[in-house]
């Protein structure tokens, strides 16, 4: 990581109110968390819209820290990931891209770098338009249960009981998150990454 440069989060996923609450927009979802759960300690402005860049973004107080959420379509996530790094002036290893992933149980999340994208057709579009993976990736699990395929629950609705089990991921999550933007992956790595 550059620690001259901003720490992007991007949270990925599908526009419109079709594929609101549903497993495939996890990684919006707990963006939006972050914001609402830090917007006070850190400073974030309201979010602006980058019509050209389909993406919306928070700011810290001190620059450093840009949360942004696409507005393109889960496959076609690269385009904002370009045009993100591109705006903020920011390598591919200060970003870390938001996702559901269908390998990871329900409730359990990891952070992960320079890994492939393991089918996952954001990853696998971020990955393309930006012409490396080494860039960060918290996977937030949506498998449950283990035997069936993705297909049949990616872009179901998140039921009462599943947004519990999410909720207590989400204290993880942002004790991690607030780790990992201070530059230090790691921890932020051991902290979230614990009961996997």
């Amino acid at each position: 990581m550059n620690n001259n440069k901003p720490i992007i989060i991007l949270g990925i996923g599908n526009p419109g109110a079709e594929y609101k609450n549903t497993f495939h927009n996890l990684g919006k979802i707990f963006v939006e968390k972050i914001y609402s759960n830090l917007k006070n300690e850190w400073g974030l402005a309201p979010w602006k819209k980058d019509n050209a860049g389909k993406f919306l973004f928070s700011a810290s107080s001190d620059k450093k820290i840009m949360l942004t959420l696409s507005e393109s379509f889960m496959n076609e996530s690269g385009m904002p990931a370009k045009n993100i790094l591109k705006k903020f002036n920011a390598p591919a290893e200060n970003l870390l891209i938001v996702q559901d992933d269908s390998d990871i149980e329900l409730g359990l999340a990891q952070i992960a770098f320079g890994k492939n994208s393991a089918g996952h057709k954001g990853v696998e579009s971020a990955i393309d338009r930006l012409g490396t993976k080494y860039f960060w990736r918290l996977r937030i699990g949506i498998r449950a249960p283990k035997s069936r395929k993705a297909s049949e629950f990616v872009l179901k609705k998140i039921s009462t009981l599943q947004q519990k089990n999410l909720d207590k991921l989400c204290e993880k999550i942002i004790k991690g998150t607030k780790e990992f933007v201070f530059y230090n992956p790691d921890k932020a790595a051991n902290i979230i990454n614990s009961s996997i």
